[in-house]
């Protein structure tokens, strides 16, 4: 092993280009193209296609040290925390003896002892148990950072090979420009769909991305290389002097097309809508301009940087400035802003707390997370939104400190480059530590609103150019064969690891295949009696079954498995009965023998993921209503407990407190249900059907107009009791009259206020409603009901006109003209 100074090393480590080095290159650009195409690497196949090529990589570097004698072999401080982040990620999914685990985790061995023994036994519990929480989640995300290590590792040492850094710049500018193209195209034609035929819950205005803000740190990270490639530009037609960075006319097509990718990228950026991205990119770019005026070693950029930003606002002023303005005023109240995120925060902090030094495991944050969540906030979190927070938490203190390193790693190889000034290297590294320190700013304050770095296109690119600024500052090399062999055992036998991992991530692609299929049929069961939907539950648990051979430790595919399962069963049993009797189904041999299997297979799936907490809700229901198990029902609160954010859970912990005699805890549970997406009018069946307690769904609905208005059409279908009617009455007309109050009232409340005075005898009030309600939606059908409650006050010439208004609107309006008749006739 010898140092090496810069300027010998480009002549003693650093060989011709060989076939090799081109297939790596090749590999890495198509991989970097491939990821964004893939709805930036969401999709299955990504997941089989980013192992792959990085095997294939890190087999061709391992030929390389083999077959190259003349090669250096990098010798880096910064594959030490990155072997050990991969080393940790392993060591979660280890089986240990629970007395071990307790010593190093004593928080996760009370999870597995507490969560994974036998509910009906206290003090029953597994013999052991892994650090992580849902060790197939863990296994998934193992294989991406394991792909993501080689890549990091095999670039390292592509840098040093002559032209590569450059070739890598242009190819990540040209494909942060096609991307920005297909953002501006798609925001410009209204696609509602990305690449115009493929379907998105959010927004499209983020290109192929599916999350705005991971749009906006995918362009913000191109915009680093292309910032690159422009000093670069600059400081060649420097000869020798500071860069300066010039906008002329006579700039070249290349710099011309450069400069339109900063503009580009600034303007699909604000019109996507990315607060965050926004936000990062301006702070990234002063940081950037400060270090460039700090150090002197680009003069001029000033003003290039206002002409790009220039050009980018007329762009706006163009596509529609309103938006991006409606956007930012957001920010307007930070606290509303960023409520959502901090009470993620919060409770993330508690997560953190209760597993420490090594985290519940990686990617399992989706799962355990819910059992510390106490926010309001309807939907289950799969990310932290803060991905510092997030590797606190599933890796813990110690995957924290490795991450650190390594960043920390990457940071000084960046100051090296900003601070060196004599070597002929010297534009080359100062362009690039400029430019893509630039995206990895941008991206490390991204972070702290985001979770953009588990998304594979952004991880992979941000863990490229790290491996770029550190490869072009390494010091240390070796030529000998030691380190040759080591650096070629690693790229093998990480190679050897992806490519067994692979088979299981293919089957993970054909299974989430079937699972599609199986929510598709879900759909079609809405609207279907028992008998047809038994063709239906028998496809389903097919498919189901089939899914699980492929993924037999993806808990929730074997959880719904056996809830169709299930629900087979009991919609069979319910086929045989006639209509009436099928509401109040009794507990048959054939129903008890099915809750029984389901309810032993539902208890297995602890071991899988003890923290799921809908398989000890449904567990908890089996065994309380099918096998007349009371004890069970502690199962069906701690189904709500880890899960509160599943209105299920939410709905049988209340039924269940209801049955218990704890009304008060159980109405507010049935709000919380509400509250996370449970359907109004089906609770309120709930306390009609299934309980018998409309007097209780009342107190439920007592100041909610929305609840109110749908018992109130219930208790008008089925006849409720009278006192209750007239009660109801009460709490709705006081409730619209608050809610019509307001200056901004909907259109609808006034409405229905003003029927509802009709009826009451209560004309003048009504009148005023409708004409507000008139003011709003001019053309309504409903002046026919404003002219009747004018005769009803005698004002019979202003009913008059509002008839002729109406014909003037709706000539055919038979109503309107009988009543105009017998008016005139009058």
């Amino acid at each position: 092993m010898r140092r090496i100074s810069p300027s010998r090393e480009a002549v003693a480590t650093v060989p011709r280009r060989t076939p090799l080095d081109l297939l790596i290159e090749v590999l890495l650009l198509g991989l970097l193209l491939f990821l964004p195409l893939a709805l930036g690497g969401v999709l299955p196949v990504a997941h089989l296609v980013l192992p792959g090529v990085a095997a294939a990589m890190a087999l061709c570097l391992a030929l390389r040290c083999l077959l190259g004698g003349g090669d250096a072999v990098v010798l880096s401080w910064a594959f030490l925390p990155l072997l050990a982040l991969v080393s940790l990620g392993a060591f979660q999914l280890l089986p240990l003896p629970l007395e071990t685990l307790a010593a190093l985790a004593p928080g996760t061995a009370e999870t597995w002892r507490e969560l994974g023994g036998d509910p009906a036994a206290a003090g029953t519990g597994p013999t052991s148990g892994t650090l992580s929480l849902y060790p197939h989640a863990t296994r998934a995300d193992l294989t991406l950072l394991l792909a993501g290590a080689l890549i990091f590792l095999v670039v390292v040492h592509q840098s040093r090979r002559p032209g590569a850094p450059r070739r890598l710049l242009w190819g990540v500018a040209f494909l942060g420009l096609a991307v920005a193209v297909l953002a501006l195209l798609q925001d410009v034609t209204e696609a509602e769909q990305i690449f115009w035929f493929v379907e998105a819950s959010g927004s499209i205005r983020g290109g192929p991305f599916v999350h705005v803000g991971h749009f906006s740190q995918f362009i913000n990270l191109s915009m680093g290389a292309a910032l690159a490639l422009w000093l670069l530009r600059s400081s060649e037609r420097a000869a020798g002097g500071p860069p300066a960075v010039e906008l002329r006319s006579g700039a070249n097509a290349q710099e011309r097309l450069l400069i339109t990718s900063l503009v580009l990228g600034v303007l699909t950026i604000a019109l996507s809508g990315s607060r965050n991205g926004l936000i990062s990119m301006t702070f990234a770019g002063a940081v950037t301009a400060a270090i460039c005026h700090h150090t002197r070693l680009v003069r001029g950029i000033g003003w290039p940087l206002v002409g790009v930003l220039l050009a980018a606002f007329v762009g706006l002023l163009f596509l529609g400035l309103d938006p991006v303005y409606d956007r930012l005023a957001t920010l307007g109240d930070p606290a509303g802003a960023l409520s959502t995120r901090y009470e993620l925060l919060r409770d993330s902090a508690e997560m953190i707390g209760s597993y420490p030094l090594f985290g519940s495991g990686l990617g399992t944050f989706e799962i355990v997370f819910p059992m510390f969540d106490r926010s309001a906030r309807s939907g289950t979190a799969a990310h932290a939104e803060n991905q510092y927070a997030e590797v606190l938490a599933e890796l813990g203190v110690f995957g924290s400190v490795f991450v650190a390193l390594l960043v920390l790693a990457v940071f000084l190889a960046w100051k090296r480059h900003v601070r060196r000034r004599s070597a002929p290297r010297v534009p080359l590294e100062v362009a690039t530590a400029i430019g893509l320190g630039f995206g990895l700013c941008a991206v490390a304050i991204h972070a702290t609103t985001d979770f953009g770095l588990e998304i594979p296109a952004i991880g992979v690119l941000t863990a490229v150019f790290g491996a770029v600024l550190l490869g072009l500052a390494a010091r240390r090399t070796s030529t000998r064969p030691g380190a040759r062999l080591t650096c070629a055992g690693i790229c093998v036998a990480g190679a050897g690891w992806l490519l067994f991992l692979i088979p299981g991530a293919h089957s993970a692609r054909e299974a989430d295949e079937l699972w599609r299929r199986v929510e598709g049929l879900q759909v079609e069961l809405e609207e279907l009696g028992p008998e047809a939907s038994l063709p239906v539950y028998d496809e389903m648990v097919e498919l189901a079954r089939r899914a699980v051979l492929l993924q037999p430790d993806r808990v929730d595919f074997r959880y719904w498995r056996i809830v169709f399962e299930w629900s087979r069963a009991f919609r069979s049993e319910e086929a045989t009965l006639p209509p009436e009797a099928r509401r109040g189904i009794e507990a048959t041999p054939a129903l008890r023998a099915a809750a029984a299997a389901a309810q032993a297979e539902l208890l297995e799936l602890r071991h899988l993921a003890p923290t799921f907490g809908p398989l000890w809700s449904i567990a908890g229901q089996l065994g309380v209503r099918w096998l007349g198990d009371p004890d069970a029902a502690r199962w069906i609160h701690r189904g709500r407990e880890l899960a509160p954010h599943h209105p299920a859970t939410c709905i049988a912990s209340a039924v269940q407190l209801l049955r218990e005699g704890d009304e008060a805890a159980a109405l507010e549970t049935f709000r919380r249900a509400i509250e996370m997406g449970a359907r109004p009018r089906a609770v309120i069946e709930i306390f009609q059907l299934d309980l018998g307690r409309l007097d209780l769904a009342l107190e439920l609905a007592r100041g909610d107009l929305g609840l109110l208005i749908h018992l109130d059409r219930l208790v008008t279908e089925s006849g409720g009791e009278e006192s209750l009617a007239a009660a109801l009455r009460i709490e709705l007309r006081d409730q619209l009259e608050l809610a019509c109050e307001r200056h901004d009232a909907e259109p609808w409340m006034l409405s229905l206020l003003a029927r509802r005075l009709v009826e009451e005898g209560e004309g003048a009030g009504a009148v005023a409603l409708y004409r507000r309600y008139l003011n709003q939606v001019p053309d309504s059908p409903l002046r026919f009901d404003l002219a009747r409650a004018l005769v009803g006050l005698e004002r019979i010439e202003e009913a008059r006109q509002e008839l002729r208004d109406l014909l003037a609107i709706e000539p055919g309006h038979e109503g309107a003209r009988e009543l105009l008749r017998t008016l005139d006739g009058s």
